[in-house]
């Protein structure tokens, strides 16, 4: 992963992922020093977003795609397809089942984590979806 990093998150079993603007990812062991390198996204990541366990992290990108990546192997496990626009946000349920995704096509999407079946499309935005989430609860999403 080269060039600027342009969205990093943090969790607490000591893993470090970033997002860079040639699409690569990066994530780091802060105990061992170890990092890992993924590519495959063909434009910039804009969000990522580790699974609760940490065996996972998912990324959305601006070339319309998100996909989830296993820490352990740095194995691209699955694409997401389906948004016709830059994807500018990723979130996962608190059980790690489902993933959330946002997107400048003015939809959020709703995805099988293991399967990257696109479950439900939310729609009504009047514009872009810059932030979309889980409740606490995981009982409903909130976007905006």
């Amino acid at each position: 992963a080269q060039g600027m990093h342009l969205t990093l998150v943090v969790t607490p079993g000591l893993q470090v992922a970033s997002g860079c603007e040639d699409g690569g990812l990066r994530v780091w062991n802060t105990a061992s020093g170890v990092s890992r390198a993924m590519t495959g996204h063909t434009e910039p990541i804009r969000a990522v977003a580790f699974s609760p366990n940490g065996a996972e992290v998912l990324t959305a990108s601006t070339d319309r795609t998100a996909k989830i990546w296993s820490t352990a192997t740095a194995a691209c496990l699955v694409t997401l397809e389906g948004h016709r626009d830059a994807v500018f946000s990723a979130a996962y349920s608190a059980d790690g089942k489902k993933v959330l995704t946002g997107s400048q096509d003015w939809t959020a999407r709703l995805w099988d984590a293991r399967t990257g079946k696109c479950v439900l499309v939310f729609e009504g935005h009047r514009g872009w979806v810059m932030s979309a989430i889980f409740t606490p609860a995981g009982k409903e999403v909130l976007t905006a």
